[in-house]
């Protein structure tokens, strides 16, 4: 027989929101309150009750925790469209400081393969075995005046937010 009642907190009462309380106070009284004196099947349904609202509590907390999840990539996106804001708006080398903090642009380099270098191959002594291209390898070889086919260094600016 299924019960219509409502999942929810006013649904217990007695000797349930004493089981309730043990359950979410310390599991190790769950034992102690199973000593309730009732029926094998009463005691079934008073557990069944409590389980559903933890359960309900449990998918409630859930849905919200992907909501917040959902919000927190929303800001983060803002954040990353203010910062690009200021990056493109300040010159290179130059600061910003107030009370709650700042903005410096760091000069930054990474090596990568030019557009025409798709595969991104490079030379094998530039490849470990696994094999897997040594980039900060070919940096610096392109650094020391070595060419390297198929790559090149782009200068870019970083956003360095205190």
């Amino acid at each position: 027989m299924k019960n219509e009642n409502p999942v929810n907190l006013y649904v217990l009462t007695g000797d349930l929101l004493k089981l309730e309380k043990a359950v979410e106070e310390d599991e190790t009284k769950l034992e102690e309150m199973l000593q309730i004196e009732a029926l094998r099947d009463k005691k079934f349904e008073s557990i069944l009750y409590v389980r559903k609202n933890f359960q309900a509590l449990a998918d409630a907390r859930s849905a919200e925790a992907k909501k917040l999840e959902q919000l927190a990539k929303v800001a983060q996106n803002k954040v990353d469209a203010l910062d690009v804001y200021v990056l493109k708006n300040m010159k290179p080398g130059e600061t910003f400081d107030c009370a709650i903090g700042g903005y410096s642009l760091r000069k930054s380099e990474r090596c990568e393969p030019v557009a025409s270098n798709k595969n991104e191959e490079a030379p094998k002594e530039f490849i470990k075995y696994v094999p897997k291209i040594m980039v900060q390898a070919i940096k610096d070889a392109i650094n020391a005046g070595k060419k390297v086919k198929g790559w090149c260094i782009y200068e870019y600016q970083t956003l360095q937010v205190k």
